[in-house]
């Protein structure tokens, strides 16, 4: 927060006296100032000539626009969420290579070990029953009890034959957790902490995004003054997340971007990569709606045609959302070099995210779906109730 606050001060109050005290002088040594001047009134002509494209045909384009951000996001509907573990790390550090030695040379690694702790008034008098029934449990190899506290409490270790980021070690997981015990029963181990932290996510999320979505809408509906275009604007939103998400499950989980080296394959997406990442792009997406939505509300005002707004409004922004997306995908596709892999996600994730939002959304969809809702994206229902009484009155 303190430096986006910091970031509009300077955008607003020190930059515009640069400027003035610049004057002249501030393009001075830009080769392009001559071009850039005989185009400044008309906007892109690359983007003019997009704009009118696709607002010829929009079901067309926003069709197939839509259908590229599907295919995308298809693939996460089989996400598996998983946590930072040492495997993030390079595979030469002393930490990756000792846990890699723990995993093949030992047939119980302690991040396969689940610690069962029961209490009670009672609790060690069945703790050998209880262990023959954990025994039985799929995919258990081993459970011994590791220690006891009068008649108070028992701890048991109970090894597994199956990773701890596997659906199967989730079941494992909720099948000692439900079995019959002599007590209160309470289970950790890295096994519990992916189950209890995916589980955790998966409940919160909706609700957050929920929460998230209605403050925008109203937040742009107060600045469009508009209810159309603010719910568009979240739907098209929700389509821009989903395509970069799914982007990061076919490199990172599925594996496809090993080409580019520096990580390891695990079949799991970090949850706080996942979220930074869903939180950065939410934001971008959002960042350049208000961009795109303020000036061809501007247009609008000043011709009242919605197609022709619509032309001039990304003529006249595409340049400068692609050039800003394309420094947010420079700055943090550098972070994709980064042998840890948590970093290195986050930062391909939101390069992906900028491009496919700047060009795709908002240079295709966008106006695509604007062209077809017409006259629509600007209705107002306060001011269709005062608008007859204005007339009366005159």
């Amino acid at each position: 927060m303190v430096v986006t606050l910091l970031a509009a001060l300077v955008a607003l109050v020190v930059l515009p006296a640069c400027l003035v005290l610049l004057g002249p002088r501030a393009q001075a040594w830009d080769p392009l100032a001559r071009w850039r001047r005989t185009r400044l009134g008309d906007g892109s002509r690359f983007w003019r000539d997009t704009a009118r494209a696709v607002t010829a045909r929009p079901f067309l384009a926003g069709g197939l626009a839509a259908l590229l951000l599907l295919l995308l996001a298809l693939p996460f509907t089989h996400v598996r969420l998983g946590l930072v573990d040492d495997r993030t790390l390079p595979a030469s550090t002393a930490v990756a290579t000792t846990a890699e030695r723990l995993r093949t040379d030992f047939a119980a690694p302690p991040e396969r070990l689940l610690t069962v702790v029961v209490t009670g008034p009672r609790a060690t008098d069945g703790v050998g029953s209880y262990r023959d029934r954990l025994a039985r449990v799929p995919d258990v190899t081993a459970v011994r009890v590791a220690g006891t506290d009068r008649d108070r409490a028992a701890v048991l270790l109970v090894a597994s034959a199956v990773g701890p980021d596997t659906r199967q070690a989730a079941d494992l997981v909720r099948a000692v957790r439900e079995a019959p015990a002599p007590g209160s029963v309470r289970v950790g181990g890295r096994a519990a902490e992916v189950s209890d932290s995916s589980a955790a996510v998966r409940d919160a999320l909706p609700w957050c995004m929920l929460l998230s979505a209605l403050a925008l809408t109203v937040l742009l509906g107060v600045f469009t003054r508009t209810v159309v275009a603010p719910l568009k604007a979240m739907v098209v939103a929700v389509l821009s997340l989903g395509a970069t998400l799914g982007a990061l499950v076919v490199l990172f989980q599925d594996g496809r971007g090993s080409p580019l080296g520096g990580f390891t394959v695990t079949g799991t997406l970090d949850t706080s990569a996942l979220l930074f990442t869903l939180v950065i792009t939410l934001a971008l997406s959002v960042d350049y709606e208000v961009f795109l939505l303020g000036r061809i509300r501007e247009e609008y005002d000043r011709g009242g045609d919605n197609r022709t707004a619509i032309v001039d409004g990304i003529a006249r922004t595409g340049r400068l959302m692609t050039s800003a997306a394309v420094a947010v995908a420079i700055s943090t596709a550098a972070m994709g070099a980064s042998h840890v892999t948590l970093i290195k996600v986050l930062g391909i994730g939101v390069a992906v995210g900028a491009l496919v939002d700047a060009a795709l959304v908002r240079g295709v969809l966008v106006p695509a779906v604007m062209a077809a809702l017409g006259p629509a994206n600007w209705w107002n229902p306060a001011a269709s109730r005062t608008r007859p009484a204005a007339s009366a009155t005159d």
